[in-house]
């Protein structure tokens, strides 16, 4: 290889070689204070120790065990391989200086001798020993040659083939730091030698200080306590995995003597160090150390003489990564994927052109994001890869990639590998987010380039187009200039960009925080919790701290020219933010002439040509371009229309003029086209016409004029509307068409005149017409000429009309009025008499059955009225007056036939009263279509009248019932139960039946009256029917509601997540309740029932079958379900039996999708069995058959894989169990060799049934108790093997075949423990995994080639990953491990019963999940969170509060959008709206719901925050109220309908007011007390109001009304007095001067009948229904929803929903009219509104409340109208005057008292001091207790009728005692009477009395005598009954003998009956 250098370059080498060459190395160490010849170590000489001060110690250690060798510019070899020249094999010497001795004989016999002296002498270097690390020099002889002792030049260091030769005498090895080469550079050498020697005195200090401490005595020092060494022995022996071996413990014995020497060494130094310190000019001989930090080492070291080296080494090898070759691969190729992702950028710095600020943000968002995809996606697979495919061979060692133990792989080197690979991966993160930020903040400072020097204080100058402040490339954002109401700004905002510009720097940062680790994805078979992220660049490290700094910096410096550039456009901000009607305001009141007006336009229109040539369309400015095309546009908009709205001014000045124009001519017309009454108005009139030119000529002169001013606006090319062009030449053609109409005119007035005389011809003449015979022509002329009168009274009408709007005197018609009055009697008498004869035609020909006989009786009484009324009109006239009189005649006698037609035409005559009829009167008669009147005339049917009208009643009264049911069920056939959604639960509640519950109610009470109907016979089956049907609604309807009620009740409360979690029992019943009502609301809701029967039945899946026959369910549900069941067996019979017929019809697949589930599966049962038997009878059961079914299962398998409906999949998957199982059974049945169909192992596998799952687990002991109970009932039974038992006191039927299996886990979390006769076991089955399964299965139908292996399990449980986790958090990725299912325990099985009492919670056999799932709007926390901080609530709320509040507010938004179907459809435009909408929405609803809770302050400070928020949005802020609107009251108006707009008003007409609550609850005030106060001042009359006294006394009366009749306490009334005096003080007047005297009453007082307007209000009741009760009365007065209505009255005059549909249309009608005078338009809301209005100007209400206690406040608090809308009254305490008049009056009325007049005023006064008194010890008991005792006149009359009640009853009680007492007395004398005379009777019988003492002693001694001897027979007696006993004894002995040998013998003789019958057969 050659190599090629310049002249320079050799010229530069040389100079640094003669740079070298000139520099002493031993001058350059003395520099350093190193003298040269110390730097070798010498012997210790002790004849030369230093002394105590000033000497240095001896150096003892070798410099080159210091020396530093990353001083070398080269290798050892290379410096040796410079003696080779090119071209040449042999080596020569390096030329070079080395420190040597200068005597050479001493030198090699003793290099420390103290007599040698070294110094730096030329040297060869001959070669260099790698073992010793040692160089080989030789001094250079005197003519600087290296030769050997015979002068030849030493080559190749001195080694021939022979080998080295001996050393000699001026050769040395010296080590490299006693060498210089003469081609390094001596100063960095020098360098190197004195880094050396410094290290090496730092090491002799240390050591020599060590050796001293280590000299001095250990006696006396305190050694280490005993406690604490032992403490150390036990840490030490109880590492992990340290096994006490007797090494182990031989180590610890030295470590223990090593501990106490290190303690006493310890001490020694602390000991020697203070010595030392404390003198150091005597000590300067000892270096002190230098201070370390010592630190204790992790464990102690000990001497092990046999060390294990190739063992470690060994050791060593296995924890080195770079041992395999593979694994080299994988980190390089690591190195290079990390390289690309390093040099990738987060942020996109090239933009090709600029664009607004969030163009930017999603520009560098999807900029990071792409990044994020590729370092978390492809970056991660890419290196998963690699490491995958070069470690797929590494074997199961070290980097066994297959390794499913996480202990085992941390023990390995493929963790080290992954963890360097993560190192490795963090670094290039931190590279790529580190160029990223530069790259970012470069692109900014480059747009900001012009704009960083810019003052604070900089003005832009009048150039608005051209811009001095470019950017170094091109600008970045695009910003628009815009001009409203809060000034001059930009959109977006500028401090926006500050933040978006933050926000990206940490966003783009972010990313790079969720970079998955490698380790997760490598690893499969371990499962690895959660995602480990790699280490990235924080949000605070400094750089990223200094970048922010500069991006504000940046950014901020260019918001200086920005904003001064927007100052400059402050000059157009009244032109555009003012609205039109500001500049043309001076023009409003008084339009200027159309010259002045052509002459502002111009000026506007020069104007707008100026904006083009000062305004830019843009301008750049920093990083900004600046877009002003929109303001441009908006003045020049503004400047055109400020021209057209002069325009608009002129013309609608101009059209105003037009119009009167028209009005003129118009009234002209009118008044022309009048209708003359008679001659004289006719008249009237042409002498008006003759006047008319002259009018018409002033409006010709008009026209002209106003047709020169529209030439004005031709000039500007204005478009006129059609309004004003029409008019325009309506008016330039008036005079013509008035022209026209007063020729018509005048002829009409002719035609009018010729009218009237012919009416009164004609009228005159029916005076003398008579002729019957022309009663219809007659008629026919009167209705004519009738007709006539009507039309000219409706022209005198419209005539009269005419003239009151032109306010013209009103014409009266006098003739015309006479003329109809006069005619009437007429038109009555002929069209009457017309009328009656064609009525009586019919009546009389014409059948009976078409007669109505209401509406002819009508006929015949009317035509009677009228001919009555016509006898007496024409009693003037004889002829008409005879023929009236004819005809009443004619009518008198066709009434009798009246009673005979209704009677006969009864809508209630049936076949049975025409059979009584006929029985009654022995005639047959039946209403036949041909029966006349003139044929029952003939069949003298007159002459029954009584008997038909009996029967017609009978058969009316029985129609009438029959109507009544008919109605009824009629009413009902509209009925229908609303069901509508209830809020967002997605279930159905029962609406409005209160007016269904009424119509039950009061058809019920219908029903229950007509039974007692004496002619109910005939409908008493269907009145009972339809009264059970009615009870049964009734019944149901009242369940259905409460459960409702219940339910509505606990479903927001088992919506909860908390309450699910403390009561999951409750809960979970809950949730068996509300699935129940969710589907019974649901059918409801589908299919609403009207003639209930049931037709199909449901599967809990959904499948529909339709039943064999139809059942109609009755009141008695025990007999129609029974039928239902009955019903239901029957279908599924004949359902099968159809498909078992069409089995072999059709390819299996298709026969199963055809017939529903269980009939499916039986059919395929039936033919698995038929199937099974035959091949077992022909023996090819495993060779044809079972083959066979494999077959069949994957092709059902295939139909699942394929796209079935979700009904059919689930019966495919409930047939392939039951085919795997029946293929299973098979294949069992081959396995055991089963060949005969009668084998029981075939046999056993052919029992079915149905079974039911019940939860037991937290079911209460009782309800166990009575299941218990109810089991062993069936038990027994089924062993007596009855057909039907009673059970619960019904019998019922029993199924032999039923079975009951309890199930139980053991360890179930909080179970019930079970009666001992349903324990058995859990079994687990499937029911856990139901939901893997159920994924896995929706998995392998996505991928249906993928092989069914536990990774397919795998993957579906992996595919929940993210999803809410019933424990909180989200599921994570699975892995699999396959294990022996029999090596798992069945307590093991079971580890986690709280897990499986979760995964029952969760999870139903409906295969529905009870978790609350659904997505919400989301509100920021960040709005909570403000308020949370910022704001001070009045009340406190709580998130969740708020959030509910927020979408409520959303929901009411929404609705209008919301279609109802058949009520409300939205129209395609309105919904193309809401997505603009949105927004809006959600803003105003933030403010009303979080926002709207605080004080004030805090709706302000809320105010401001969100204002600062979407100060970045295109956002405009309405004002609620328009402060330049002005306000104008219309005079006449109610005080109480006046409302005057404020920004509350108008804004609390879209929201509800918030309250303040005071500390009492009723001081509310607010502005309409002192609306009232101002109220009551002008009801007064203003005559009265003298002076300014008087107005205030009226005010103080009003504010004492209003304000202080509220107050409580007398402090507070004294406060009011004080306040009053002042104010009036302030009107330079005094109180007593304004009142005078108290009380102040206003009022006329002496107005007749005042005192008893009470008794001109109607008094009412309510209506009682049937359940209405006086229980249900009070119970409704207290009642909060009867507050509710009361609040609802005093606030509007309404109670919401209160009026029916009916009620509402009979309130609209009357209200209709008033409507109408008001001048509004009749619509519901306006009739509704009015009535409410009267009613609540006419509602007066009295409430008396009790103000003790908390309800009273917290009523007022709920109902704020009781406070707001009342006029309070408190009742004081009453005077002793008032007391004593009460207490005069109660006791003066009590019959019982009876005393005299001085007792009773001493009882008075006794009374009031009483009460007085009570009143004044409950003052005492408050001050002393703070405890209240109320004291009220209700308790001082109480007092009195206690007192009053007590007199009576307690003169009773002495009436009573006083009565004792005498009859006492009475009877105490009686009875000494009666003791006299019983003394004497007894002493008169005292001989007898001794005679019979004499017989009763001999009686006794009788008696005695026949005791003895019934005595001896009672012995007698006994002994025979002994001796029964005994034979009774032995006989029972026998008959158990012979039982027991019977029992014995019947088994045997059943035995041998049984061998018997076997032998017969």
């Amino acid at each position: 290889m050659l190599f090629y250098i310049t002249l320079a370059q050799c010229l530069q080498q040389l100079g640094r070689r003669w740079l070298y060459l000139s520099l002493d190395i031993a001058q350059l160490l003395a520099s350093e204070g190193i003298d040269s010849n110390q730097l070798i170590p010498r012997h210790y000489d002790p004849n030369s120790t230093p002394a105590i001060e000033g000497e240095k110690c001896p150096i003892h250690l070798p410099l080159k065990i210091f020396d530093n060798e990353d001083y070398d510019c080269r290798t050892a070899e290379e410096w040796i391989s410079l003696g080779l020249e090119p071209g040449s094999h042999d080596r020569k010497p390096v030329p070079g200086r080395a420190l040597l001795p200068t005597d050479d004989a001493l030198g090699h016999e003793d290099p420390k001798s103290q007599k040698l002296i070294y110094k730096w002498t030329d040297v060869g270097v001959l070669d260099y020993d790698k073992e010793m690390n040692l160089y080989l020099v030789h001094k250079l002889d005197e003519n600087g040659l290296v030769c050997d002792e015979e002068g030849r030049p030493i080559l190749n260091g001195g080694v021939t083939p022979e080998g080295r030769a001996l050393l000699l005498s001026c050769q040395y090895w010296v080590p490299r730091i006693y060498l210089l080469f003469l081609a390094e550079d001596p100063r960095v050498f020098a360098q190197r030698v004195v880094s050396a020697n410094t290290l090496r005195k730092k090491t002799e200090a240390q050591l020599l200080y060590n050796l001293y401490v280590d000299s001095m005595p250990t006696d006396g020092l305190n050694s280490i306590s005993d406690t604490d060494l032992e403490k150390i022995k036990l840490w030490a022996l109880h590492t992990p995995k340290l096994r006490k071996t007797d090494r182990v413990l031989g180590c610890m014995s030295c470590l223990e003597k090593e501990v106490k020497l290190d303690y006493e060494r310890a001490m020694n130094r602390m000991i020697f160090d203070k010595v030392v310190t404390s003198k150091p000019r005597i000590f300067s001989f000892v270096p002190p150390p230098d201070k370390e930090e010592e630190k204790v080492p992790e464990k102690g070291f000990i001497c092990i003489p046999d060390y294990p080296f190739g063992e470690q080494r060994a050791a060593f090898n296995s924890v080195s990564l770079l041992t395999k070759p593979e694994v080299i691969l994988v980190l390089t190729q690591v190195q290079d994927e990390c390289n690309k992702a390093a040099s990738m950028s987060l942020f996109n710095s090239s933009l090709a052109k600029h664009v607004s600020l969030e163009e930017f943000e999603e520009i560098q968002t999807q900029t990071f994001t792409q990044v994020q995809t590729f370092l978390k996606d492809t970056w991660i697979n890419t290196l998963k890869a690699a490491v995958q495919i070069n470690l797929r061979d590494a074997g199961k060692g070290w980097y066994n990639m297959e390794q499913s133990s996480w202990d085992v792989y941390q023990m390995s080197k493929l963790h080290k590998l992954m963890k360097r690979i993560r190192f490795v991966q963090q670094g290039s993160v931190r590279c790529l987010v580190q160029n990223s930020l530069i790259r970012f903040v470069q692109l900014l400072l480059d747009a900001c380039h012009g704009v960083l020097n810019c003052s604070e204080d900089m003005e832009w100058g009048d150039d608005l187009i051209h811009s001095p402040y470019r950017p170094r490339r091109n600008p970045i954002f695009v910003i628009d200039l815009v001009l409203d109401g809060s000034g001059v700004h930009f959109s977006p905002s500028e401090e926006s960009f500050k933040e978006s510009l933050l926000s990206l720097l940490d966003k783009g940062i972010l990313v790079t925080h969720s970079i998955p680790q490698l380790e997760k994805y490598v690893l499969e078979n371990i499962p690895i919790t959660g995602t480990p992220f790699l280490d990235s660049v924080d949000l605070h490290e400094p750089e990223v701290e200094e970048t922010r700094v500069a991006l504000q910096s940046a950014i901020q410096k260019a918001l200086i020219p920005l904003q001064a550039y927007a100052k400059k456009y402050e000059k157009f901000l009244e032109l555009n933010n003012s609205g039109i009607q500001h500049f043309l305001k001076d023009y409003q009141e008084q339009c200027p002439p159309a010259q002045e007006v052509k002459a502002i336009v111009n000026t506007y229109l020069s104007e707008n040509e100026n904006l083009d040539s000062c305004l830019p369309t843009s301008v750049i400015i920093g990083p900004f371009s600046v877009r002003v095309e929109g303001v441009k546009q908006n003045l020049s908009r503004k400047y055109k229309a400020l021209a057209a709205s002069m325009l608009d001014l002129l013309a609608e000045n101009l059209h105003s003029k037009v119009e009167n124009i028209c009005e003129a001519y118009k009234a002209v017309s009118l008044r022309m086209h009048e209708q003359p009454n008679n001659i004289e108005e006719l008249t009237e009139l042409r002498e008006w016409m003759k006047a008319v030119p002259e009018q018409l000529a002033v409006q010709e002169k008009l026209i002209c004029e106003v047709m020169e001013d529209y030439r004005v606006m031709e000039e500007f090319l204005y478009n006129l509307t059609d309004k004003d062009f029409n008019d325009k030449w309506a008016a330039s053609y008036w005079p013509l068409k008035i022209a026209m109409q007063t020729e018509a005119i005048q002829l009409q007035h002719l035609e009018d005149e010729d009218r009237f005389r012919k009416i009164q011809l004609i009228i005159g003449e029916f005076s003398v017409w008579v002729d019957i015979g022309q009663a219809h022509a007659l008629a026919n002329e009167a209705r004519l000429v009738r007709k006539q009168l009507e039309e000219l009274q409706n022209l005198a009408v419209l005539y009269n009309n005419r003239e009151k709007i032109f306010g013209m005197k009103v014409t009266k018609y006098k003739k015309l009025p006479k003329m109809v009055k006069d005619f009437q009697p007429y038109c009555d008498l002929w069209t009457t008499i017309s009328d009656w004869l064609y009525w009586c035609k019919s009546w009389m020909d014409d059948p009976l059955i078409k007669i109505e006989a209401e509406q002819l009786e009508k006929n015949v009484t009317d035509s009677f009225k009228t001919m009555q009324k016509c006898v007496r009109q024409f009693k003037n006239s004889p002829a008409c007056q005879g023929v009236a009189m004819e005809f009443q005649d004619k009518i008198e006698e066709f009434k009798l036939y009246i009673p005979l037609i209704q009677g006969l035409n009864n809508p209630g005559m049936r076949r049975r009263h025409w059979k009584m009829l006929s029985e009654d009167i022995n005639m047959d008669i039946m209403l036949g279509s041909n029966l006349t009147l003139h044929q029952c005339l003939d069949m003298n049917l007159l002459d029954h009248i009584e008997s038909i009208n009996k029967v017609a009643e009978i058969a009316g009264k029985e129609y009438a019932i029959e109507n009544v049911l008919n109605k009824m069920e009629s009413e009902w056939s509209s009925v229908s139960f609303t069901v509508s959604l209830y809020k967002d639960t997605d279930t159905f509640i029962l609406k409005n039946t209160d007016e269904v519950s009424q119509l039950l109610d009061d058809h019920i009470v219908t029903i229950q009256n007509l039974s007692f109907s004496p002619f109910k016979k005939p409908f008493e089956d269907r009145m009972n029917a339809w009264e059970n049907k009615l009870k049964m609604t009734q019944d149901v309807l009242e369940k259905w509601l409460n459960c409702q009620c219940s339910w509505l009740y606990l479903e927001p409360i088992f919506s909860s997540e908390d309450i699910k979690r403390q009561l999951p029992v409750e809960s979970e019943r809950f949730q068996i309740v509300d699935m129940d009502w969710r589907i019974i609301m649901k059918n409801a809701n589908e299919n609403p029932v009207e003639d209930l029967q049931i037709t199909h039945m449901y599967s809990a899946e959904g499948e529909v079958v339709e039943l064999f026959a139809a059942i109609y369910p009755t009141d008695k549900v025990e007999d129609w379900l029974l039928e239902a069941e009955k019903s239901v067996k029957a279908s599924i019979w004949d359902y099968i039996e159809r498909s078992v017929g069409a089995y072999l019809e059709k390819p299996h697949t298709t026969w199963v999708l055809q017939w529903p589930g269980q009939v499916a599966i039986a059919g395929c049962q039936i033919f698995w069995t038929k199937e099974v038997s035959e091949a077992l009878e022909s023996g090819d059961l495993s060779s044809r058959l079972f083959p066979q079914l494999s077959t069949q299962l994957a092709d059902l398998v295939a139909v699942v894989h394929g796209k079935p409906s979700k009904m059919q999949r689930v019966v495919m998957s409930a047939l392939i169990v039951i085919e795997v199982h029946a293929k299973d059974i098979a294949a069992r049945l081959i396995k055991e060799n089963v060949t005969s169909v009668n084998d029981f192992k075939w046999i056993s596998q052919l029992s079915s049934g149905v079974w039911a799952c019940f939860e037991f687990s937290h079911t209460d002991i009782e309800v166990l108790s009575v299941v218990a109970q109810q089991i062993t009932t069936i038990e027994k039974v089924q062993q007596q093997r009855v057909d039907r038992f009673v059970f619960e006191g019904k019998e019922i039927p029993l199924v032999p075949s039923c079975a009951v299996f309890i199930t139980m886990n053991p360890g179930y979390a909080g179970h019930t423990e079970l009666p001992d006769n349903l324990k058995d076991h859990y079994d687990f089955g499937m029911r856990a995994v139901k939901s893997v399964i159920s994924m896995a299965g929706n998995f392998r139908k996505e991928n249906p080639t993928i092989d069914e292996c536990y990774g397919v399990l795998a993957a579906a449980m992996t595919s929940l990953q993210g999803q809410p986790a019933a424990r909180g958090g989200n599921y994570e990725p699975v892995s699999y491990f396959v294990l022996n299912p029999k090596s798992i325990t069945m307590g093991q099985l079971y580890v986690d019963a709280l897990w499986i009492e979760n995964m029952n919670t969760v999870l139903d056999d409906n295969k529905k999940l009870c978790l609350s799932s659904g997505e919400i709007i989301k509100m920021t926390e960040e709005a909570i969170g403000f308020v949370r901080r910022s704001v001070e609530e009045i009340i406190a709320s709580t998130d969740d509060n708020l959030t509910r509040s927020l979408l409520m507010l959303l929901g009411c938004l929404f609705q209008p959008f919301i279609p109802t179907e058949g009520i409300r459809r939205v129209p395609q435009e309105d919904a193309a709206h809401i997505q603009e909408l949105i927004e809006p929405w959600f803003i105003s609803a933030l403010i009303w719901s979080v926002g709207a809770t605080g004080d004030s302050q805090g709706c302000v400070t809320f105010s401001l925050w969100l204002r600062k928020k979407m100060a970045k949005e295109k956002v405009r802020w309405e004002k609620w109220l328009d402060p330049t609107a002005k306000f104008t009251m219309v005079p006449d108006t109610n005080y109480c309908d006046i409302i005057l707009p404020t920004v509350n008003t108008v804004r609390m007409a879209h929201l509800l007011e918030l309250l303040l609550v005071n500390l009492e609850s009723h001081y509310t005030f607010n502005l309409r007390n002192l609306s009232k106060v101002f109220q009551g001042m002008l009801m007064a009359q203003p005559s009265n109001i003298k002076d300014k006294h008087h107005l205030l006394r009226l005010w103080y009366h009003g504010s004492c009304q209003v304000f202080c009749d509220r107050l409580l306490t007398k402090e507070d009334q004294t406060w009011f007095d004080n306040l009053m005096k002042s104010m009036m003080e302030e009107l330079d007047t005094t109180f007593k001067e304004v009142v005078p005297s108290q009380p102040v009453l206003f009022g006329v007082f002496m107005e007749s009948g005042a005192c008893v307007k009470l008794a001109e209000y109607e008094c009412f009741q309510i209506e009682l229904s049937k359940n209405y009760c006086g229980t249900k009365w009070r119970d409704d007065i207290k009642n909060e929803s009867f507050l509710e209505d009361i609040n609802n009255m005093l606030n509007s005059g309404d109670i919401p929903n209160i009026y029916s549909p009916d009620d509402q249309e009979q309130i609209m009608i009357p209200m209709k009219p008033v409507v109408q005078e008001l001048g509004q338009l009749p619509t519901k809301a306006n009739l509704l509104a009015a009535y409410s209005g009267r009613v609540h100007s006419n509602i007066h209400l009295v409430l008396c409340m009790s103000p003790i206690g908390e309800l009273f406040p917290a009523r007022l608090r709920q109902f704020p109208s009781l406070v707001n809308c009342c006029t309070i009254e408190w009742f004081n305490e009453w005077p002793a005057e008032a007391l004593q008049c009460v207490a005069f009056s109660s006791l003066r009325e009590n019959p019982h008292l009876g005393a005299s007049t001085n007792t009773v005023d001493g009882m008075i006064q006794m009374c009031v001091e009483i009460h007085q008194s009570m009143a004044r010890k409950s003052q005492v008991y408050l001050a002393e207790l703070a405890r209240h005792n109320y004291v009220t006149p209700k308790s001082y009359l109480d007092f009195l009728s206690i007192f009053c009640s007590l007199i009576g009853k307690k003169k009773q009680e002495l009436k009573t005692a006083k009565n004792r007492m005498e009859g006492g007395l009475n009877k105490l004398l009686q009875t000494a009477e009666d003791v006299a005379r019983m003394q004497e009777e007894l002493e008169s019988a005292r001989p007898l009395l001794a005679q019979a003492a004499k017989d009763t002693l001999a009686t006794m001694e009788q008696l005695q005598v026949d005791t003895d001897v019934a005595a001896e027979t009672r012995t007698a007696v006994q002994a025979e009954e002994m001796k029964a006993d005994a034979k009774v004894q032995r006989a029972q002995a026998i008959a158990d003998d012979a039982q027991k040998d019977q029992a014995e013998a019947l088994p045997a003789l059943d035995a041998a009956l049984a061998s018997l019958r076997s032998l017969k057969k």
